[in-house]
């Protein structure tokens, strides 16, 4: 393997890896402070990262024209895929496992294909039709375990809905954010929009959004009462987890086929389980295994379908 495309997987499996702690970070300060306010800082200090490496490398020409002439488009995308689905999806964190969080997650590319077959009018074939419904089926497996009978008695089911119902709203924000991106591919007089102008402008707007409930009676006393060992979780959430780790998959990604670099997130999911055994010694059922690997699998025929 050639040195640069060495560091490329290195580069993902180091973001991946970060994106898999998001789950644990989430459980271990659910106690002390509230979706909200980790979604304002994640996204906010995420983003101040994000922009001040773009200005260090003086590529602020895409971003401004991306914010001067898209902003129908950043403003739904931050509303409902970050503002609304992600809270949705930290307060589902807060009430399941880790690592069934980390597995619904992942199986997003399952939805988006689901959306643009339906709705964008993309290729329709056996193989692909076939691919999201064994992942649907992996993903059934993992949030009930085909006990249907105990399912709302299930303690985790809750849990795991609205973490379902999250990750299905931020699919808006990464279709948006495709279909803005091929919109922009031949833009030859301002350059072409970037991943990385996308998630900026999305995560900053995304915590303006926010910020109007931090003044809530609750979320306010909770802002302003937190620890320090709450706060440095709640940084390493903004900087690492969100701002290093979207830096390291785009810089990764950029140096080789993205159907490749995509196929790294199969990943988190598996350390996520083991960082959730070594941190909260939870033992996934033998359903999550099967689950993953079915859902797996399906992701791998749907990218690999030309």
């Amino acid at each position: 393997m050639e040195k640069k495309l060495f560091f490329s997987y290195l580069y993902l499996i180091i973001a991946i890896f970060l994106w898999a702690t998001i789950e644990i970070a989430i459980k271990s300060i659910q106690d002390n402070t509230s979706p909200i306010l980790i979604n304002f800082l994640r996204f906010f200090v995420g983003g101040l990262s994000l922009l001040f490496y773009n200005i260090l490398t003086k590529k602020t020409q895409t971003l401004k024209y991306l914010i001067r002439t898209f902003p129908k488009s950043y403003l739904i995308a931050s509303f409902f895929g970050l503002t609304i689905g992600m809270t949705l999806f930290a307060y589902g964190t807060s009430r399941t496992e880790s690592f069934l969080a980390a597995a619904i997650i992942s199986s997003n590319p399952l939805l988006i294909s689901t959306y643009m077959i339906l709705f964008k009018g993309e290729k329709r074939s056996l193989n692909k039709i076939f691919g999201i419904i064994l992942g649907f089926l992996g993903m059934i497996m993992i949030i009930t375990e085909f006990k249907f009978k105990d399912f709302m008695q299930t303690e985790n089911i809750v849990g795991n809905i609205l973490v379902l119902v999250g990750t299905a709203l931020w699919c808006i924000d990464l279709i948006i954010g495709k279909t803005l991106l091929e919109k922009t591919k031949e833009n030859e007089e301002n350059g072409k929009v970037t991943s990385l102008d996308f998630n900026i402008v999305t995560f900053l707007a995304s915590s303006i959004l926010m910020t109007p409930f931090l003044f809530l009676p609750g979320e306010f006393n909770t802002f302003i009462n937190q620890t320090w060992n709450t706060w440095l979780i709640l940084l390493y959430l903004g900087i690492l987890a969100t701002g290093v780790s979207y830096f390291l998959f785009f810089k990764g990604i950029s140096q080789m086929e993205a159907s490749k670099g995509i196929n790294i997130v199969y990943l988190k999911p598996i350390f996520a389980t083991a960082l959730s055994f070594i941190i909260f010694n939870t033992s996934p059922s033998l359903f999550f295994y099967i689950g993953c690997g079915i859902e797996i699998f399906a992701l791998i025929i749907i990218s690999y379908e030309k």
